[in-house]
């Protein structure tokens, strides 16, 4: 995973030096993505907008992929550099806003951008569905997980509850994706 993102912002970078852009805007993770286009904001001084749907360091760190004092840190200091050169960062959760305040910016400088459906135009269908019949899932409370399938999503917790839930046939968990924990899991 490392080394695809590292060719992506390898990539994502050299197109971007290739353009002359107004406004750069950069989703992150991957966290390649966001230091391709603060080098860039360095380099050319245009307006950078950096929204974070996840903080890959802390992430990492906690789930025990990041050890090492001097790699924590190298990586803490690289993360700073990345989201002080933004000159507007945003990012989906109420929590996140707050850990991103904690790595230096001012409350100025990020703002809450969710990326949830508004459920004012969204409206549930039907629940039986030709996919809960092919699935034998009719009449059945689903518990749903779909997306990466990996060690990020903790989706041990999840399948800790089926364990627990077994016994009970009127709900089923049903887990959709793939990624590179779907074999262990």
């Amino acid at each position: 995973r490392f080394l695809c993102e590292l060719s992506f912002m390898l990539t994502s970078g050299a197109a971007l030096f290739q353009a002359q852009a107004n406004l750069v805007i950069a989703v992150s993770p991957p966290f390649g993505t966001g230091l391709a286009a603060a080098f860039y904001r360095q380099v050319k001084k245009t307006p950078l907008w950096l929204h974070v749907q996840d903080l890959q360091i802390d992430a990492g760190q906690a789930v025990g992929f990041l050890r090492g004092k001097w790699l924590l840190h190298l990586l803490t200091a690289l993360e700073r550099w990345v989201l002080r050169r933004a000159d507007l960062v945003s990012t989906i959760t109420p929590a996140m806003r707050e850990r991103v305040l904690t790595k230096g910016l001012s409350p100025e400088q990020v703002e809450l951008l969710p990326n949830w459906v508004d459920i004012d135009a969204m409206h549930p269908r039907p629940k039986e569905t030709a996919f809960r019949r092919e699935q034998n899932l009719t009449g059945k409370f689903v518990i749903l997980y779909s997306g990466s399938l990996g060690i990020h999503q903790d989706l041990d917790l999840l399948l800790g509850a089926a364990v627990q839930l077994k016994e009970n046939k009127r709900i089923a968990f049903v887990l959709i994706g793939d990624g590179n924990y779907r074999e262990p899991l």
